[in-house]
């Protein structure tokens, strides 16, 4: 009996990538595009070139260039007022028009105890993606959100499923994995907070990982139609406000897309104006900051005399010294221009760039702040 065809390795990914990037750019003529995708991930001896990983998306595709992000567009405790400026979407997206959100009459409601509706309320405070959301959308999503009891060894939701609920986590512990090449790779894990599956429904695209419980829990889940109902349009036009900013610094490009999302969730934007500083040698640092656009000068003052020690720009970023060695600030940090800036406070910078503090030592050596 002759042999069974073989798909050669790092096929499967590369058609999935394929697809991905197609959802994504939306080409006209996606043959063409197809083809210049294949040319682009031709490898030595017939081999293929795989982008998408675990680590995050491709960030030097040159179709992705060029898209500024305009900050003053940004949610900043309200909705974004202008969704063309905010650029366009850094995980594949669907058009915002696409499916009428649902009337807030036709989300159904789920009756919570007085004990339910306390760690429900907790749970919604401590939750990042909720907080652009204005008190009737609150008031609607705590109607909408049910109570779903997990055992050790569940899995909540699985990579390549459609996605239909997203969830918030009020206990135990879980954890996402993916699995590249044969090769099951953990992503995150979460223990007693935290929430997953907002990927799959804010941009139209199957389920990236598996999560599945570590321990018995509890969830609060939410149905697809409700989600977008509610929390789409914040949720959706936060993360492509930050798309560029998520381009420009390195240490983001290492960063999972369930860690992107997080990330965008997270970040307040700050403009502020030249000369004006910004940190300041000796104070408690509870923040790290992010420049889109501008330029800064960090110096330390010794006497009389102005010692500058740095001059910081595009897509670099400062504040992360006091926050690893829990230290003072070492140095000032003032505007040299305008600045746009994205702020992770300290509680989110240990949860999201933790693992990144090797990264971010080996660069903490060119200065001191």
């Amino acid at each position: 009996m002759a042999d069974r065809p073989r798909v050669p390795d790092g096929f499967q990914e590369l058609l999935e990538e394929l697809s991905y990037e197609v959802l994504k750019q939306r080409p006209s003529d996606f043959i063409q595009f197809s083809i210049d995708f294949l040319q682009s991930r031709r490898g030595p001896n017939g081999t293929f070139i795989t982008k998408r990983t675990t680590s995050g998306f491709a960030n030097d595709d040159p179709l992705r260039n060029n898209r500024d992000l305009h900050f003053n567009s940004c949610p900043q405790n309200n909705h974004c007022a202008d969704a063309i400026t905010c650029g366009r979407s850094f995980i594949a997206s669907e058009n915002i028009d696409s499916h009428p959100l649902p009337k807030s009459s036709d989300i159904q409601k789920f009756h919570k105890s007085e004990e339910q509706a306390t760690r429900l309320n907790n749970a919604i405070q401590r939750t990042q993606i909720f907080k652009d959301l204005n008190e009737n959308e609150l008031s609607t999503l705590f109607d909408s959100m049910f109570e779903v009891q997990v055992n050790a060894g569940d899995e909540i939701i699985k990579r390549g499923d459609d996605g239909d609920k997203f969830y918030v986590i009020d206990s135990g512990k879980f954890y996402a994995e993916v699995n590249e090449d044969g090769v099951i790779k953990r992503i995150a894990e979460y223990d007693g907070s935290g929430y997953f599956g907002e990927l799959a429904l804010i941009y139209n695209i199957p389920r990236f990982a598996t999560v599945t419980a570590e321990t018995s829990g509890t969830l609060w889940a939410l149905d697809r139609d409700s989600f977008r109902g509610i929390i789409f349009n914040s949720a959706y036009l936060r993360r492509q406000c930050f798309e560029g900013l998520l381009k420009k610094v390195e240490i983001f490009k290492s960063l999972s897309p369930y860690q992107q999302s997080q990330l965008a969730d997270a970040l307040q934007t700050k403009t502020v104006g030249p000369s004006e500083v910004i940190i300041k040698e000796g104070e408690p640092g509870n923040e790290v900051f992010f420049i889109n656009k501008g330029a800064v000068q960090v110096y330390k003052e010794d006497g009389d005399k102005m010692i500058d020690l740095a001059e910081l720009k595009d897509g670099e970023y400062f504040g992360e010294l006091a926050l690893i060695k829990k230290q003072p600030r070492a140095a000032t940090v003032a505007a040299k221009t305008e600045v746009e800036l994205a702020v992770l406070n300290a509680d989110n910078f240990e949860k999201i760039l933790g693992q990144n503090k090797d990264q971010l030592m080996h660069r903490i050596d060119s200065y001191s702040h």
